[in-house]
């Protein structure tokens, strides 16, 4: 049985990462996340290789925008509950990339 999560708004769950710009590195990942009050998206849990993970901190959250592009990225900075640290982007199209922190 799940635990209930505080009161807020419902997950919203967005699809897998379809073809785009990306930053280097990224794979395509499967995230629910909430969005707050001001409509900014948190992740919540990732599925990675048909794994769900909780994400149990968000150490950093940045924007970032591609220069010659045009892309505007959210990235995260995400611990998940197996103590791994991986980057979430999340891309304005709103599809999600994942990879391992480094350091």
């Amino acid at each position: 049985m799940r635990k209930k999560r505080d009161a807020g708004p419902a997950p919203a769950k967005t699809g897998k990462a379809g073809a785009g710009p990306a930053l280097p590195g990224l794979e395509p990942v499967e995230v629910e996340s909430y969005a707050g009050y001001r409509g900014d998206e948190t992740p919540r849990t990732v599925t990675i290789g048909g794994r769900r993970f909780d994400v149990t901190e968000v150490a950093s959250r940045r924007r970032v925008h591609l220069v010659g592009g045009g892309n505007l990225f959210d990235v995260f900075e995400c611990r998940l509950d197996d103590g791994r640290l991986i980057i979430l982007e999340l891309d304005e199209h709103g599809r999600w990339r994942t990879r391992p922190a480094s350091g």
